[in-house]
């Protein structure tokens, strides 16, 4: 096993798992349910966490990879972008859930405060994770890519289809 493969073992975690934690708390909030809300900051306190190893193996990620065939500096670049922002974010994160658990443990009046900017925030964490994680399977899956690493807006098979169209 290598750091591309403990790399690509943890990034998914996070991503997923703070999605699944959002829609939980989400369906707190419809519901009326304080344990639901609980259970859904917990999923989002746990799979935030795993945001930081994840990122720090990227750089290990990164040595296995970047002297492969089709691999773009650049692309990685964008993907190590993005997750910075997304560590930031998550650094905002898990204190404000730290808060949550304090103000619900201590009935705090302004537990759903806390747990509205917890949502919001956490929005903001499932576009990031959205992003870092297209554009890191963009790294070694031509396939998805929007892009070409050599230039152009599309693959060269819809380019050439598209020269053969202007036969009518």
């Amino acid at each position: 096993m290598n750091a591309a493969h403990v790399h690509l073992l943890l990034n998914h975690l996070p991503i997923i798992g703070i999605l699944v934690g959002f829609i939980i708390l989400v369906s707190g909030f419809v519901f009326k349910s304080a344990l639901t809300r609980r259970i859904g900051n917990i999923t989002l306190f746990f799979a935030a966490v795993f945001v930081y190893p994840s990122f720090n193996t990227g750089e290990g990620a990164e040595e296995v990879v970047e002297n492969m065939p089709g691999v773009s500096e650049g692309l990685i670049e964008k993907h190590e972008e993005l997750a910075e922002q997304m560590v930031n974010f998550v650094t905002i994160l898990l204190p404000l859930l730290l808060v949550t658990f304090y103000t619900d443990w201590k009935q705090k009046g302004f537990l759903k405060y806390v747990q509205w900017a917890v949502l919001a925030v956490s929005f903001i964490v499932i576009i990031y994770g959205k992003l870092v994680g297209t554009t890191g399977g963009e790294i070694r899956h031509t396939e998805i890519r929007t892009e070409q690493v050599g230039g152009g807006d599309a693959p060269s098979f819809i380019n050439k289809e598209a020269e053969g169209e202007d036969e009518d």
